[in-house]
């Protein structure tokens, strides 16, 4: 109505008549009572509107104080910008692009299934990415991808024929013979061969077994031929351990491998036998020895006097508790490197520890290897002994008595029976072993009973055959595959290393001179991708396995007897080698999903198992590539600047370049700030104190990688997206509301969904195991990045996105702390 009258058409007369002006006073009258009313309505109806809003928009701000926007997935459906649909401007941008390739598609399936969208991302990441996985107990990245591998490892083998190379046909008998594996038949009868050959070739014993018989005082000579024979012909390391490694001090020069002595192996790691964690797993090791000893002698047709065996195991228990307390170091003592460097002769070690005699250990270890035992038996030939400690205790524990001889004889040949217990009817026990590091198992064997029998005969074949086994599966793909695959693979080594040059250089706490080692450092590290080039040579394949004499009759037991005694032989090769071999992958086969750097050669490995989704598939969108191979590859990569790897120089040599105060100091903040937020995470009741809280320093080294490595592969794809270009989201109403950069950290977190673990076998981890629980691993290290919590709008304070956190191979920590 007021634009109406505003429209009306201008006078041309400047001045109306009298008559115009009477007219025009009524007229305004009216139109100004009309106005009066049209006002008034339309106030009211202003003011209504008004408070309608403000309620709205009042409730809209209370819901956001409770609730606040992480991004478009969690709680999605919420709106609370007050806008009306129907009347929403344009912003003329371009929503993002969804791709429906096959592996988008696929990449959508997958991560849909492991999340939880009915979680805050902010406040427990490990729950977000992982509440599917664990609620609908899904595999696990690593075994979904081994699963698949050993598929196709199976395939191949299934291939194999008398046209096929001596070592490849031995790995397809080996396979059939563990496949046809009848654990019901096992009854210890090649066992007790064993123990018989032992005894006539060592001069040893089995008390237990010779109840009539007196027990023998061992000489040096037979001491000596017992630990020989049991880690030359059983491939059993017990009471001492020798092996080949590279010779850290110099690894270029002419001697590259040298021979290590170390300390005993025993039932547990040796942090089980500190006071107060040692009785809570000794009941379970009394148990197996009493088990498995019990088998054994009734497989011997002998009868035990029960009071004698529990008297002889608890004698075994303390013995090795002795050792453990008092003579080994636990691995969390054992960071530093240089105090294990004790150069020793032969003559030396006879002359300081005569438990033994040092010649005729060292001719019998080498008995398969001539030229290797020449060296040996010199009495200036020098090795290299890593626990000084463990070699005094023992010997004047033999001197003292401290450890008798039936309860060393017993021990000695219990390791020996307890090594091949699966081959003593398995099946009528449901009794758990006890590994090494203290983790029950079932045994092999009756995993096979369970219908694992060809992922468990694979997983063997895998150990103890790898070059063989990594032939084969990389023989599975086409040379054109292989070599787009390895393309790809040193593509990402190499922006993945370069986004780490990138946080060194920017680092304040670091001088120009360090920051030149690391540069150096990084400029010559050996990047082994998919498998050793060697294995592709049908002459250097033969000639590595000429001395592996199985034949397709052999037993089963045969076989893997065989194994034990090939692989030592080969380890005791390498002490003829010329050169060090810095290309070496024999940690794993190509075949097991792993990847590892080694300090003493300065190498990243990345086999071709790995090379599968979740971790990597070229058909899947850059972001997870890289949140899952690429920070893979930087926590690999980071090792080789962590508290061990510091201590390593470029080519694999022992000689630590961190040597400027200010640098060391700036280190030295950021392990102890690493050091104290793990020490504060406790996934355990008090009831399991003092291991009830991660060790911090013992996970220190993996703890750092995790945080550099993400970083460095974080920086890697945003570098590369910058020159590439943004990629097409994924596919699906939920899918394709996340971000790469949200997709970069779920490929990160996803690769360590794991099943719940239960308080006995969390407690094994903790006191171990040099990782993190994933549980608690992957959330303690997103806390540390603020990029994450930028992807994730994550507010200050909230669980994932802590004021205080460690700044891990970036930024001054000064002020670095977790409190």
């Amino acid at each position: 109505m007021i634009d109406q009258c505003s429209r009306r058409p201008p006078t041309n007369s400047l001045c109306k008549s009298p008559i115009q002006k009477i007219t025009a006073k009524r007229t305004s009258t009216t139109i100004s009572l009309t106005l009066l009313l049209v006002v008034s309505i339309l106030t009211l109806i202003l003011c209504i509107f008004l408070v309608s809003k403000f309620k709205q928009w009042n409730g809209n701000e209370i819901q956001n104080t409770e609730h606040h926007e992480i991004n478009p997935i969690y709680n999605y459906n919420t709106k609370n910008d007050g806008s009306n649909d129907d009347e929403q401007p344009s912003t003329h941008i371009r929503k993002p692009e969804v791709s429906h390739t096959p592996g988008f598609k696929e990449a959508a399936r997958y991560l849909s299934a492991y999340i939880d969208t009915s979680v805050d991302p902010c406040e427990d990441f490990y729950q977000y990415t992982c509440g599917g996985f664990l609620k609908n107990k899904l595999s696990n990245a690593f075994a979904v991808v081994q699963r698949d591998d050993d598929n196709v490892l199976i395939e191949e083998l299934s291939k194999v024929n008398v046209e096929d190379l001596t070592a490849v046909r031995q790995a397809r008998w080996v396979y059939d013979a563990c496949m046809s594996t009848n654990s019901s038949k096992f009854d210890g009868s090649e066992v007790l061969q064993v123990i018989s050959g032992f005894t006539r070739a060592a001069g040893i014993i089995f008390p237990l077994l010779n109840p009539t018989k007196s027990v023998p005082e061992l000489t040096q000579e037979q001491l000596a031929k017992s630990f020989a024979l049991m880690s030359n012909i059983m491939g059993v390391s017990s009471l001492m351990i020798a092996e080949t490694e590279t010779n850290w001090k110099d690894p270029a020069g002419e001697n590259p491998y040298l021979l290590y002595l170390d300390q005993a192996s025993l039932s547990f790691d040796t942090s089980f036998y500190e006071k107060g964690t040692f009785e809570k797993v000794k009941t379970g090791l009394k148990r197996t020895m009493t088990t498995e000893i019990s088998k054994i002698a009734k497989a011997a047709g002998v009868n035990i006097d029960a009071k004698t065996l529990d008297e002889d195991v608890e004698d075994m228990i303390a013995m090795e508790s002795l050792i453990g307390r008092t003579m080994n170091l636990p691995q969390e003592a054992r960071r530093k490197f240089a105090p294990e460097w004790n150069p020793v002769t032969v003559r030396d070690a006879q002359n300081r520890w005569p438990f033994m005699d040092w010649k005729v250990f060292l001719n019998d270890l080498a008995m398969d290897v001539p030229e290797v035992q020449t060296l040996l038996t010199n009495a200036d030939f020098k090795m290299i002994c890593k626990s000084p400690r463990f070699f005094d205790g023992f010997s004047d524990a033999i001197a003292n008595n401290d450890i008798s001889q039936r309860t060393l004889q017993n021990y000695l040949m219990y390791r020996l029976v307890s090594s091949q217990s699966d081959f003593i009817n398995p099946m009528k026990t449901k009794e758990p072993h006890f590994l090494s590091n203290g983790v029950k198992r079932l045994s092999t064997i009756q995993q096979y009973v369970k219908g694992m029998s060809n992922y468990s005969c694979t997983s063997m074949l895998r150990s103890k055959i790898p070059f063989a086994t990594g032939r084969l599966f990389v023989e599975a793909y086409t040379d054109a595959v292989r070599n787009k695959i390895t393309e790809r693979l040193m593509e990402m080594v190499d922006n993945v290393v370069l986004g780490f040059q990138t946080m060194v250089d920017s680092l304040p706490w670091m001088s120009k001179q360090v920051k030149q080692a690391v540069r150096s450092k990084i400029r010559v590290l050996e990047k082994n991708v998919v498998a050793p080039e060697w294995i592709y040579d049908d002459a250097l394949f033969d000639k590595y396995y000429e001395s592996l004499d199985i034949e397709e009759s052999d037993s089963f037991f045969i076989m893997k007897m065989k194994l034990a005694r090939f692989e030592h032989r080969k380890g005791l090769e390498a002490l003829l080698n010329t050169k060090q071999d810095r290309k070496d992958m024999s940690a794993c086969s190509a075949a097991t999903v792993n990847a590892w750097y080694q300090a003493s050669a300065n190498a990243i490995n990345l086999p071709m198992s790995t090379l599968r989704a979740p971790f990597f598939d070229p058909e899947w969108p850059i972001s997870l590539n890289y949140g899952g191979l690429g920070s893979v590859m930087g926590h690999e990569l980071t090792h080789g600047f962590d508290d061990g790897g510091v201590q390593w120089d470029g080519i694999g040599k022992l000689s630590p370049w961190m040597t400027e105060n200010r640098t060391i100091e700036g280190f030295n903040r950021m392990r102890k700030c690493i050091v104290d937020q793990y020490d504060g995470i406790c996934p355990l009741p008090a009831s399991f104190a003092p291991s009830n809280c991660i060790n911090g320093f013992q996970t220190q080294g993996e703890n750092i990688a995790d945080n550099g490595g993400l970083r460095a592969a974080y920086l890697a794809y945003k570098n590369l997206i910058n020159l590439k270009g943004p990629e097409k989201r994924l596919p699906g109403d939920l899918m394709s509301q996340y971000t790469h950069d949200q997709l970069f950290f779920l490929g990160f977190a996803n690769i360590w969904c794991t099943p719940e673990m239960n308080d006995a076998a969390m407690y094994n981890q903790i006191l171990i195991d040099p990782h993190s629980p994933d549980k608690f691993r992957v959330p303690a290290t997103v806390k540390n990045f603020p990029a994450f919590q930028q992807a994730f709008n994550c507010p200050v304070d909230s669980p994932m996105s802590p004021k205080n956190h460690c700044n891990v191979w970036v930024g001054d920590n000064k002020n670095n702390n977790v409190i």
